[in-house]
């Protein structure tokens, strides 16, 4: 089964009941519908975030957590299911820093890299290493005049 988790709760819904023998339910698209005791692997990969557009910004906010922590508590806790990206590890690879070291101690090889609030250590940086290329650590929602606008990195290494 293929899903969205963005499309909750426009057209994806989850039943999902906790009981002494732990976790039942079920996930349904409008064409499909997958037991939650019966999936055995999941691939969760960028998935487009909650939206509420129907609700002022404070409710839409509420209604984003509660969807956030509801369903993607369910599909972080499948049982006896194997995923590739856990939900929760997406989350912790999200920080930069953390990823490129993990990645220089598993053995790749990966560009110098200096995050620093200091001018001065970025002068010497750039001096050492000549050219050089400034990627934000993360993509947050960023408005200008009130106008949202994505900015976009791609990876080098």
């Amino acid at each position: 089964m293929r899903l969205d988790s963005g499309d909750f709760p426009a057209s994806l819904s989850v039943e999902a009941e906790i009981t002494e023998h732990g976790l039942r339910g079920r996930l349904l698209t409008p064409s499909r519908s997958a037991d939650l005791t019966n999936i055995r692997a999941l691939y969760y990969r960028r998935p487009t975030g909650f939206a509420f557009p129907h609700l002022d910004e404070q409710d839409a906010r509420f209604a984003v957590t509660q969807a956030r922590y509801g369903l993607g508590g369910v599909v972080a806790s499948l049982p006896r299911c194997l995923y590739v990206n856990h939900p929760h590890r997406i989350g912790d690879a999200e920080f930069k820093p953390a990823g490129l070291t993990t990645a220089a101690d598993a053995g790749f090889l990966v560009p110098p890299t200096l995050i620093t609030s200091s001018p001065d250590a970025a002068r010497e940086f750039i001096k050492a290493h000549g050219s050089v290329i400034y990627k934000p650590l993360h993509n947050p929602l960023y408005r200008v005049d009130g106008v949202s606008s994505c900015t976009s990195s791609s990876s080098t290494g």
